[in-house]
């Protein structure tokens, strides 16, 4: 589920493993603005965890280009955001 980039409003987000994260800053992903990248630890967390870091990385990046500063900021609702939407995108039925 974790795609190795995407775009959004016209910029390329370029996904990239970094299996220190959690050693090294004690967390799973990281949205760098500046260089339109986000930074995700594969390896410290289940898969579950693991995408679910990614999409709150990913809405860390939507706020960010909304320019919705205070939501962008708000870890407690971009953390619930991200639980909701990875349970829609988990259990989603398709016929």
């Amino acid at each position: 589920m974790i795609p190795t980039s995407f775009h959004l409003a016209g910029l390329k987000i370029n996904v990239i493993t970094d299996n220190t994260m959690v050693a090294n800053k004690h967390v799973i992903g990281e949205a760098r603005y500046a260089s339109q990248q986000i930074l995700i630890d594969k390896e410290a967390a289940s898969e579950d965890l693991t995408e679910q870091s990614f999409l709150h990385e990913t809405i860390h990046w939507i706020l960010y280009m909304m320019n919705e500063t205070e939501l962008q900021n708000n870890e407690k609702f971009v953390d619930c955001f991200a639980h909701y939407w990875y349970q829609f995108n988990k259990t989603s039925k398709f016929e």
